[in-house]
């Protein structure tokens, strides 16, 4: 089975955001697996995706999400978490969230570090306000080994059988947008656009035909049981059935003629998708060239911004390798000093931190999560030293 897309819904500028994905699937779990220990099987039927979404509405408090592992009791959800289900809905044998995540976790579901979910539930549960009765889903956590019987393929990487550390559903994630959202170009929007409300009519004709379907399969029905019950008018009915038949077909024919379109429709749709993140990567690509070559014309030293990579052949790899999005590597090639700005820090700070920045800089660069020694590179040779310095400061730390 193919991963199941995230919806990327909001990126704030503070680096948090919200998402759409799949949490919980139709399924049998074995609980003997999973961190409860539980030599029983647990079977979650779609009425209990639904019986889930309900008492979700009516919940008095926060559904907390936190990164794995699952935590021990119900009470030790009560600490800070890392993000928080704001909604519940079914679709199919699928149990969907929205979730608001903190900067730092969304950051990771966005470099696809995480591709599963696990959740935390109970069947009936009772809290000092009020009291939920069956299927109850309390929160989660995101994990890469979570616990269930249904383990999706992911691209890259490996599938086999294996068991994890929660009691849930699961489901493999990728992204659905690019990570650095862009103006999307006008004629594949428009086709997009186009794609997208043929696919709906045509989903609303396939309705329309099996409603039709529906009422001459009654039809002939009423039919056949006239004729069953009345011999004068046994011809009549004859008649009427056959007649009723021939709609029954010609409708079942326009509505699987209704499918196909739809499916074709569909790979349309992924098609343009595909093309419109070529189209955002290039106009990224383009952007950090821009800026960098800007940077330097404004008297920015280029080894300071080759001591991140190779701006200039892999634009991309230089961006998202260092900064958690364009606009941070905007923010931080604007505070870089440019020629004249360049001099010795005036502050009571170490001198572990930059030589050729005011102690404003410096700070700015700090808030970036920037190491503001970077600002003093002026070749190569002082970027490989800098690096070497800062990996052996790392090693003594741990």
């Amino acid at each position: 089975m193919s991963p199941t897309d995230i919806l990327i819904v909001k990126r704030r500028d503070d680096g948090s955001g919200v998402v759409e994905l799949p949490i919980l699937a139709e399924a049998s779990i074995y609980m003997g697996l999973t961190a409860s220990a539980q030599d029983k099987h647990e079977t979650i039927t779609v009425s209990d995706l639904q019986n889930a979404a309900e008492n979700a509405a009516g919940w008095p408090g926060p559904l907390p999400v936190t990164r794995q592992p699952h935590r021990k009791t119900f009470s030790e959800t009560a600490d800070k978490a890392d993000g928080f289900i704001d909604r519940l809905w079914v679709n199919g044998k699928q149990l969907m969230a929205r979730i608001d995540l903190t900067a730092s976790l969304f950051a990771e579901v966005v470099a696809r570090q995480w591709r599963g979910f696990s959740v935390d539930f109970f069947r009936g549960i009772k809290l000092p306000t009020s009291e939920f009765k069956g299927f109850t889903v309390v929160g989660g956590v995101f994990t890469n080994r979570p616990a269930a019987p249904v383990h999706f393929k992911l691209e890259g990487l490996f599938a086999g059988a294996v068991t994890g550390d929660g009691g849930c559903s699961f489901l493999s994630l990728r992204l659905e947008s690019a990570e650095v959202p862009m103006p999307e170009p006008a004629d594949l929007s428009v086709k997009l656009a186009t794609a997208e409300a043929e696919a709906l009519s045509l989903k609303d004709q396939k309705i329309s035909l099996e409603t039709k379907l529906a009422e001459a399969k009654a039809e002939n029905a009423s039919l056949e049981a006239r004729v069953s019950t009345a011999e004068k008018a046994a011809e009549g009915a004859r008649a009427e059935s056959m007649s009723a038949k021939q709609i029954a077909d010609r409708a079942k024919s326009e509505a699987k003629d209704a499918e196909t379109r739809i499916a074709s429709l569909e790979t349309e749709r992924k098609d343009l998708r595909a093309q419109l993140a070529i189209k955002q990567d290039e106009a990224v690509a383009a952007k950090v060239s821009s800026m960098c070559r800007g940077a330097i014309k404004e008297g920015v030293p280029p080894a300071q911004l080759s001591a991140f990579g190779d701006w200039e052949k892999e634009p991309l790899k230089w961006l998202r390798s260092t900064f958690a999005s364009l606009e941070a590597a905007e923010t931080f090639v604007k505070a870089m000093p440019r020629g004249a700005n360049l001099g010795p820090v005036k502050s009571d700070r170490s001198d572990d931190d930059a030589q050729v920045l005011s102690a404003t800089q410096a700070d700015e660069m700090r808030k970036l999560g920037l190491d503001p020694r970077y600002a003093s590179v002026r070749n190569e040779r002082d970027a490989l030293a800098l690096r070497e310095q800062i990996a052996r400061e790392q090693n003594a730390a741990k």
